[in-house]
């Protein structure tokens, strides 16, 4: 199967991410974490960020694969608004 370069790129960078919450998570758990870094915070910073990533990496997915996005048209009511008219 091929996969695109943007494909790979994107699964780069989510992993990347997830290596640095996983690698902050075992420290918290060996309390040895650095200034700044809570339980919290890695929830509500990395990993908000990880899910954008994730959410954006199966757009591009489902669109090398020649998918609409169904899940931008639930997001976004100007297309829904549109489709609506269209039909």
């Amino acid at each position: 199967m091929f996969v695109s370069e943007s494909i790979l790129e994107l699964s780069r960078d989510i992993n990347s991410l997830l290596v640095r919450v996983d690698a902050a998570v075992k420290r918290l758990a060996g309390s040895k974490a650095r200034p700044g870094e809570e339980p919290e915070s890695l929830r509500i910073v990395h990993l908000k960020v990880a899910e954008e990533k994730i959410r954006n990496f199966t757009v591009v997915m489902r669109a090398d694969l020649g998918f609409k996005d169904m899940t931008q048209e639930a997001r976004d009511p100007t297309i829904k608004a549109s489709a609506v008219k269209d039909h």
